[in-house]
């Protein structure tokens, strides 16, 4: 999976002139990527993002809480929301080029998470 970022003109240009200072844009889109990561991150950590153009995430549908409370699946104490083993969450990485900056992940359910599939 790969988050894909659209930049405004402004961040455009900025960046246009970072690289003409630099001689290339490697750096800053390493630290954007670390952005992105942080910003995922976060996005766990309040459980979704608390703005107008997603809000927070759903809350669990009874069935999972009872799962997961009795402790049917493996670490079964969690009631965060995309949060049961925390293979996702630690699975998230950086990556990043001279023309562009991602965070993104090999596990298998991440995109069904990522676009709203059904497991």
């Amino acid at each position: 999976m790969r988050i894909t970022v659209r930049l405004s003109g402004a961040t455009r240009r900025r960046l246009a002139e970072m690289r003409g200072q630099s001689g290339t844009l490697g750096v800053p889109m390493r630290r954007v990527s670390l952005d992105l990561l942080r910003s995922a991150r976060r996005n766990f950590q309040a459980q979704g993002r608390k703005d107008s153009a997603t809000g927070l995430w759903p809350k669990h549908s009874p069935t999972t809480v009872e799962r997961r409370r009795s402790g049917q699946k493996a670490g079964g104490a969690s009631l965060r929301i995309l949060e049961d083993t925390g293979r996702l969450k630690a699975s998230l990485t950086p990556s990043s080029g001279t023309t562009w900056a991602a965070v993104g992940t090999t596990v298998p359910y991440a995109d069904d998470h990522q676009q709203g599939g059904r497991w």
